[in-house]
């Protein structure tokens, strides 16, 4: 064996040791576990307005059906406030996991 194969031999016996899920945040600070934190919550907080949007634009739809020709705007708008303060929470949500 020479030198070459030797290096080729130790960089594959590197490239094979795995790392276990705890020991990847062995070297992480506290500012590294609070942006993790914070992004995971991004997350999650980003993954349910898919469905949230479903469930309130759903409840949209039903207030026109619900509603007469007179009373339309007041259920669209009941149901509506909803609708904004779910867009402005996933506009939140999402800038804060681009920034």
């Amino acid at each position: 064996m020479d030198g070459g194969e030797k290096k080729d031999a130790t960089a594959a016996a590197a490239a094979a040791k795995k790392v276990s899920l705890l020991g990847m945040f062995r070297y992480a600070d506290r500012q590294d576990v609070l942006l993790m934190v914070v992004g995971a919550a991004g997350a999650v907080a980003n993954g349910v307005a898919e469905p949230l949007m479903t469930i309130l634009f759903g409840n949209v739809i039903d207030s026109f059906g619900d509603s007469t020709a007179q009373s339309v705007i007041r259920s669209v708008r009941k149901v509506g406030a909803p609708l904004w303060f779910r867009g402005r929470a996933s506009a939140s949500s999402s800038a804060g996991g681009t920034a």
